[in-house]
């Protein structure tokens, strides 16, 4: 077999490919059922305006107007989520009910981008690893992330809970990024000159990486309260690190973001609309010490149930590159790994302080929209607790795994077919058939995405030609589960049906009899 034949460069590259291509394939289930997803619940509460200013004008800057509007109403009136009410105002179906579509792919490229970019920058630009891997080992948790989320639902498919939580997780990744490449590769004037002090910089490089670094923090801080308090949070200790170990570009680079993150986060919290939101949870949310350890216990809890196969499979796969990669910095002494106990508290803690917000708001853990965030943060955090673990073993022992694929490999080429389709069959039975992609194809396959589809494009086209009137539809006859979140209700003057009816411009609005999952 050509495979045995192959240079172990190749065989590694190969592998890389591998890894990208089973993350795009079981992406595109989910890329395909974004044409059959439509709008629902609160997505028509934040949109109705835009809709109707860009079915009076057709102007984009007219739109772009109003949902500047909105977010200023919602300040004032609900929540002090500034960037949230503004992106949530522009949910694509304001120009058409079929631009639905690019509700749930906009939410897939954001997530898997922005991990991959992560992956990329960190690991290739910041600690030297060589590009394909890193790219791989992005897509690799990506896939993870987008498969197994707690709630595919309403972490991709439902603009309104995707786009304020989801999005604003790899706005929070990108943060990440920007707040490291500002301390680094700021071009000196003299190549010989200390990269640890500012004399000699490229002062117009360094301002502007400021200026955009702190313009992201501040839309960060204008999110869903998790992710703006956490990239406050951030943003403070890439500070403080910088100043602790005299990294002055590090440092300095980061007083202006967290300025911004800091005025953000207060705007948000402490607005009007923020204090009519949690006047209406006020008899639920929990003391500051209930707090802290309900967070912490439902913290561990989720950490535990979701460190499943899938997790273990993708540590398994990247323990080798992780492994090598850490050898390499270690030996050159580019990196100490001589903190893993503070690393692995710090990442524990992590998704315990996620959890901090919504109990003290709401008196408990927060919807799956939230969740999912807290997911993706715990299974990227296995990844970073797994690297520094690796270096921490390599730089103690000196450890090499130059070779051991070589010796593992059979020798037989029918038993290495044997093994690889064995592996396949086995992370299929395992994994793959509870993967969001699997479902996706099921639900395409058997027609069920179909038939919703065809019957909310029913429903969109009685609603545009009865302005003015009194409409009753007939529930839905499928509800497939990727999809489905929310329908109207029997009575016309639920907020679900009020918003639906502006959004249409209808007298009023109902169903003929209750729908599944309406809980009021």
């Amino acid at each position: 077999m050509k495979i045995f034949e192959l240079s172990q460069n190749a065989k590694k590259n190969l592998f890389c490919y591998g890894i990208i291509a089973v993350s795009l394939a079981f992406l595109l289930p989910l890329i395909l059922l974004s044409f059959y997803n439509h709008p629902g619940a609160d997505d028509f509460s934040y949109s109705f305006e835009a809709r109707n200013v860009w079915v009076s004008t057709h102007s984009i800057f007219a739109v772009l107007a109003q949902a500047v509007k909105t977010s200023i109403w919602y300040w004032h009136n609900w929540q002090g989520l500034y960037s949230s009410a503004f992106l949530l105002a522009l949910q694509p179906s304001i120009f058409g009910e079929s631009a639905y579509a690019f509700a749930g792919i906009f939410i897939l490229l954001v997530l898997c981008a922005s991990t991959v970019f992560f992956a990329w920058y960190m690991l290739h630009r910041r600690l030297g690893f060589a590009a394909l891997p890193s790219v791989a080992l992005g897509f690799l948790v990506s896939l993870i992330e987008v498969q197994w989320m707690p709630d595919c639902a309403q972490g991709v498919y439902w603009f309104n809970g995707a786009g304020n939580y989801t999005f604003f997780y790899g706005v929070l990744l990108v943060l990440a990024v920007a707040c490291t490449s500002v301390g680094f590769g700021n071009n000196y004037k003299n190549d010989n000159a200390s990269k640890n002090t500012l004399q000699g910089i490229n002062w117009c490089k360094f301002v502007v990486k400021i200026v955009l670094t702190a313009i992201l923090a501040f839309i960060l801080s204008g999110g869903n309260h998790v992710t703006a308090f956490l990239g406050f949070l951030m943003v403070l200790g890439i500070a403080v690190y910088g100043f602790w170990f005299k990294k002055m570009p590090l440092f300095a680079g980061n007083i202006l973001p967290l300025i911004a993150s800091a005025f953000g986060l207060v705007l948000n919290f402490k607005a009007p609309g923020t204090a009519v939101r949690q006047a209406q949870f006020a008899s639920s949310g929990m003391s500051f010490a209930k707090t802290i350890v309900n967070s912490t216990f439902h913290g561990f809890e989720n950490a535990d149930g979701w460190f499943s196969i899938p997790l273990f499979l993708g540590l398994l796969i990247a323990f080798p590159v992780f492994y090598n990669g850490a050898k390499a910095l270690a030996d050159s002494r580019k990196c100490k790994f001589n903190r893993p106990l503070l690393v692995v508290v710090l990442a524990l803690a992590w998704p315990c302080l996620m959890h901090c917000p919504p109990f003290y708001a709401m008196g408990h853990q927060g919807d799956g929209r939230l969740l999912n965030v807290v997911y993706f943060s715990i299974v990227m955090l296995a990844f970073v607790q797994e690297f520094y673990i690796c270096g921490y073993i390599a730089s103690r022992t000196g450890i090499s795994l130059d070779g051991m694929a070589e010796k593992l490999m059979p020798k037989s080429k029918l038993w290495f077919v044997f093994a690889v389709l064995f592996a396949l069959f086995s992370f299929f039975c395992f994994c793959g058939r509870k993967t969001h992609g699997f479902t996706a194809f099921r639900c395409i396959a058997n027609g069920i995405a179909r038939q919703y589809d065809a019957e909310a494009d029913a429903r969109d086209k009685t609603a545009l030609a009865s302005a003015g009137e009194d409409v009753v539809f007939e529930p839905f006859s499928v509800y497939p589960g990727l999809l489905y979140l929310m329908d109207l209700s029997v009575r016309e003057d639920d907020w679900p049906n009020n918003d639906y009816a502006k959004y249409y411009s209808l007298k009023s609005v109902k169903l003929s009899a209750p729908a599944k999952g309406w809980e009021f």
